[in-house]
């Protein structure tokens, strides 16, 4: 819905959609084969990313019962509860590309998760970070994802998977 929404607010926006999605969609009449197709068109794609960064930001709450965690310069003790505040994480200036202001992170861009191997400034990461995402090799961009661990927990997920981001600000609270 908030995907819709941003996609029909922004006639420019709008049009680039439509010609994706004709791309694939020859007749105007989709069917149940165009489905897999049109989830990997890349701006689509990359639109779904930048709405659930914005609307999709899970408090994450873990324990480690058995033994005490390092994460980062943090410790969770044995037995007590960690939350991390993935909002924190999403909206962070330091990790990600807002093309020199032009798209703060508090704001939607449907195009910050689109990489473009000509443009070392493309991408959902800042470029001064020297961390570049993986490539799917499609004309115009293509989604980015990789080195997004870390920093982009949409869903939430296991403590493993922050603890491998090297750049990001945590914020943990031991309760």
């Amino acid at each position: 819905m908030l995907m819709m929404l941003h996609i029909i607010n922004d006639p420019a926006l709008l049009s680039r959609v439509q010609k994706d999605v004709k791309k694939i969609i020859a007749n105007d009449q989709v069917k149940p084969s165009h489905i897999p197709a049109l989830t990997k068109s890349p701006r689509l794609r990359s639109i779904y990313a930048e709405t659930l960064r914005l609307y999709a930001q899970p408090l994450l709450v873990f324990s480690s019962p058995k033994e005490d965690v390092v994460v980062g310069r943090w410790k969770l003790p044995r037995g007590k509860i960690g939350c991390v505040d993935t909002a924190l994480l999403h909206m962070d200036e330091d990790v990600w590309n807002t093309k020199n202001g032009r798209h703060p992170v508090n704001t939607f861009w449907a195009e910050r998760f689109l990489v473009d191997s000509k443009d070392l400034h493309s991408g959902p990461l800042r470029a001064d970070l020297n961390v570049r995402c993986s490539f799917e090799g499609v004309d115009g961009g293509s989604f980015g994802k990789g080195a997004l661990e870390g920093v982009f927990l949409p869903f939430g997920c296991e403590l493993l998977c922050f603890c491998f981001g090297f750049y990001f600000k945590l914020s943990l609270t031991i309760l």
